[in-house]
């Protein structure tokens, strides 16, 4: 389901489902990531908005992916992101 705006009051997917896709990383290889539904699903809105880009994303998280797990690292970069006044955004449309 994508996310449209705040009217919508049901959420039809589990959002805290586990969703893996096949992303190219900052080495030019591809890297399996498993996210909950509702990270991919907020990084989908954004990038149909050209809010970003998953390279943009990839390119930020790169230089932490030597000591963090990248999907424990996309994960954290999409709820601050949520928490940082981009929440407003994300609700409004």
């Amino acid at each position: 389901m994508k996310l449209k705006n705040i009217n919508e009051e049901i959420y039809l997917n589990d959002p805290y489902e586990q969703v893996g896709r096949h992303i190219a990383v900052g080495d030019g290889f591809e890297e399996a990531i498993v996210c909950d539904r509702i990270v991919w699903d907020y990084i989908d809105w954004l990038v149909e908005r050209d809010a970003t880009s998953m390279a943009s994303i990839m390119s930020v998280l790169d230089e932490y992916r030597k000591e963090h797990d990248v999907s424990a690292l996309l994960a954290d970069y999409v709820y601050q992101s949520l928490n940082q006044n981009s929440a407003a955004r994300f609700l409004a449309t």
